[in-house]
């Protein structure tokens, strides 16, 4: 039964299925042998009452996973999104908290081709983001973190001066770096502050995502901040991050030497950098 009510393409599918069958010999057309019928309704019919219910359990799951994108596409057809990801993908973990993950790749991968003429991102660009936006913040919410640290600010002005270029930075298990074509931070913001909002134009956008307390927040980085976080974040030095930085962009150097010790002031205030030290050879 279980078989046959979680099959993505129905009980006549679910009943032909390996699993079924592995069970119980029998064809998809015999299934009033093992399930009773009544005057009313078929073993089919009364199978299927179960299989609409457990995939309108999932499809509710979702909406509450992505209210907002659910808001943008409207329910219909957000539901239609919704049936066509779990026939493409479905559920294979014990738990809810990973239903949604493989959602945000499935927008992206079937969405409609774009207009030749078109230039840039476009709305299925935005939907894809948007999903991306709220999956994380639902993935940070259920990962690990490191929840009651000290908020006090890190920088790097507090280690001897010969020893800069060597610092290197712990940073919280909640950190997720993202970078998307739309503002979708500010979207998301806007519309759970109970604005009704247009699709926004196109913009390269740097967040950062991070539990503090066990509430999730998002941060709104500049592209050389977010540059310089993501190469610590991944286990540079200090000092061989801002090579890096400087060898891709010649603006980076001034950038750097005028904003660093906010940006530090800043991210262990948020709770992204948690520990500082002396990289060890």
């Amino acid at each position: 039964m279980l078989a046959v009510i979680t099959h993505p393409h129905g009980v006549v599918a679910g009943a032909q299925s390996a699993e079924a069958q592995l069970q119980l010999q029998a064809s998809s057309d015999q299934t009033d042998c093992i399930i009773a019928t009544t005057n009313r309704w078929s073993a089919e019919s009364r199978l299927e009452i179960y299989w609409n219910a457990y995939y309108a359990r999932l499809q509710e799951c979702l909406r509450e996973e992505f209210p907002v994108l659910r808001g943008a596409v409207g329910d219909e057809l957000f539901d239609e999104f919704v049936l066509e990801y779990l026939q493409a993908h479905p559920p294979s973990s014990y738990t809810l908290s990973q239903l949604g993950l493989r959602f945000p790749g499935f927008l992206a991968g079937t969405r409609p081709p774009r207009d030749a003429a078109a230039e840039g991102p476009d709305w299925a660009d935005f939907l894809a983001d948007l999903a991306h936006f709220e999956w994380t913040i639902s993935a940070v919410f259920d990962g690990p973190g490191s929840e009651m640290m000290s908020s006090a600010p890190l920088v790097p002005s507090d280690y001897p001066l010969d020893k800069l270029d060597e610092l290197t930075f712990e940073c919280a298990l909640s950190l997720r770096l993202c970078s998307y074509s739309f503002p979708v931070n500010a979207y998301h913001a806007a519309v759970k502050s109970g604005e009704l909002m247009e699709v926004p134009s196109p913009r390269p956008t740097f967040v950062a995502f991070n539990r503090q307390n066990f509430t999730v927040q998002h941060h709104a980085l500049n592209a050389m901040e977010f540059a310089l976080l993501k190469s610590l974040h991944e286990g540079d030095a200090l000092g061989d991050a801002i090579d890096a930085l400087c060898e891709r962009d010649d603006a980076a150097e001034a950038e750097v030497v005028t904003n660093i010790a906010r940006w530090f002031a800043d991210w262990t205030r948020a709770g992204f950098i948690t520990n500082i030290a002396v990289a060890t050879a």
